[in-house]
């Protein structure tokens, strides 16, 4: 009897339609080492980096080197969420992610929000470039409505694969 429900289940899984996220991918799985460049909101001499991972099955994390807070911004945790291609155009293959992350309270600042990130790009021969648009919730709202966000901010980035030969 365990023997035949373990093969209805694995049947039923073989059989379970796919997610729509996984239906495209592309070649942009790995994680890069990005440069942002600011929106004329943000200190310009603040230098933003990242690490952005496209890991397979479509799960999407971003690591800032802002996270433990600079000025003006509350510290905010690791970035997680989904990451899709579409087909591929002149400039490479898009993509497009949306992920989301939690800022502590402090002083300055102190109710706790959430960060709704937005990820546009192009992936092409080993990087990434696109647009990131950030928009904040409090933790009562909900950030997979992306017309509930407020103090949007963006920026551009640009970013080359970490490879295990990279030197």
């Amino acid at each position: 009897m365990l023997r035949v429900l373990a093969t209805a289940f694995a049947t039923a899984l073989l059989l379970a339609p796919v997610p729509a996220t996984a239906q495209v991918r592309c070649g942009v799985t790995g994680t890069y080492l990005t440069v942002k460049s600011h929106d004329a909101s943000v200190d310009p001499s603040v230098v933003g980096r990242t690490l952005l991972s496209f890991l397979p099955g479509g799960q999407m994390v971003m690591i800032d080197a802002a996270q433990g807070g600079i000025k003006g911004f509350q510290p905010f945790t690791d970035a997680r969420g989904e990451w899709t291609c579409e087909a591929a155009g002149a400039e490479g293959e898009p993509f497009r992610a949306v992920m989301v992350d939690f800022t502590f309270a402090t002083d300055a600042k102190p109710d706790a929000m959430m960060a709704r990130v937005d990820l546009i790009g192009h992936y092409s021969a080993g990087t990434v470039k696109g647009r990131a648009t950030i928009s904040f919730y409090p933790l009562s709202g909900n950030p997979l409505d992306a017309a509930a966000g407020a103090d949007v901010i963006g920026y551009d980035f640009t970013g080359t694969r970490i490879t295990a030969d990279s030197r």
